[in-house]
């Protein structure tokens, strides 16, 4: 399932409090709801009436993906508003999808800069004199 591993993907990334308990939730829904279009659709070959229940959770089922993609925007500074990515989810949903699976490959920008800024510590701390090095600790001391 793409969703199973963007969210693992996002788990290591995103420092919201999510549990594992809730993005298990999340992916079981989106699956379950995207299963129950289908089937209600084949239902509604013997019976009437079905066919709303089947766009009712092909709905859930974008919506539910929407949070996720915005979840994904959030944590890798990208820009975009909420009903952008609705329709783009309820009309391409593969699409978003492999944009999703494709954009938690890469390092999120947050996780870039901290990066980039223990190794500029670092290299500070490399130029340090030992008299340095002392007032440092003892001022961390204090």
């Amino acid at each position: 399932l793409p969703l199973q591993a963007i969210a693992s993907k996002m788990a290591i990334h995103s420092k919201a409090p999510d549990s594992n308990m809730v993005r298990i939730a999340t992916i079981g829904a989106s699956s379950l709801f995207f299963l129950l279009f289908i089937v209600f659709h084949i239902l509604t070959l013997a019976f009437t009436g079905f066919y709303a229940y089947a766009w009712f959770c092909y709905i859930a089922f974008a919506t539910l993906v929407t949070v996720q993609r915005h979840a994904v925007r959030a944590v890798y500074k990208i820009e975009g508003s909420g009903p952008e990515d609705f329709f783009a989810t309820l009309f391409l949903y593969p699409q978003v999808l492999a944009q999703m699976a494709e954009q938690v490959q890469e390092v999120p920008v947050v996780a870039e800069m901290a990066m980039v800024d223990a190794m500029m510590i670092g290299s500070e701390t490399a130029k340090l004199t030992p008299i340095e090095e002392k007032l440092d600790k003892s001022e961390t001391e204090i």
